[in-house]
């Protein structure tokens, strides 16, 4: 693959953007709906065997409801690394992921985070004196990190284009 064939590839599969107040999908929704052939049970048997596969341990990790949700929690560290004051920081958090199934569709719900990486997306003041900092200005809504927005967005997509191509791929194997 050519990297501009790659770039758009990536770039096609992306199903949340980052604002100041919170995720929303190109629908302006906080959710994003992904239509794949099967029913209900199918899908939710295929996104269950996929978590299952991607996580060390799945039931630390995960909660459901047959057939109808699966809550997805996953450990994303170092999700961005800036300099803020002359120092290089990074965040790691944790992301709340709520998978919603019907018939032929698969729902993601926009993520939440742990509560401090949560505060740090809000939009605030930065005050290095006091060593309070936020992703985005509370006077014009722009981020003071702009590399930052871009790398938590591709991760989090990163993690529903995984579950997605896995989910569509799954398909009995003889081995």
């Amino acid at each position: 693959l050519s990297l501009l064939m790659l770039i758009t590839f990536i770039t096609s599969l992306a199903q949340f953007s980052l604002t100041p107040t919170g995720f929303v999908a190109d629908t302006e929704k906080d959710f994003y709906v992904e239509n794949i052939n099967g029913t209900q049970q199918e899908l939710f048997n295929k996104v269950k065997t996929v978590i299952t596969e991607m996580m060390v341990s799945a039931d630390d990790a995960t909660s459901y409801n047959e057939y109808d949700i699966i809550s997805l929690r996953v450990h994303i560290p170092k999700i961005t690394i800036f300099s803020w004051a002359g120092i290089k920081s990074y965040w790691d958090c944790t992301a709340s992921f709520k998978i919603l199934f019907k018939d032929n569709r698969i729902r993601f719900n926009a993520p939440s985070f742990d509560n401090d990486f949560q505060q740090w997306l809000n939009p605030g003041k930065r005050n290095a004196w006091t060593g309070e900092n936020h992703l985005f200005n509370i006077k014009n809504n722009k981020p003071y990190y702009k590399e930052s927005v871009i790398e938590i967005q591709d991760k989090i997509n990163e993690i529903i284009n995984f579950i997605v191509e896995k989910t569509k791929n799954n398909e009995n194997e003889e081995w």
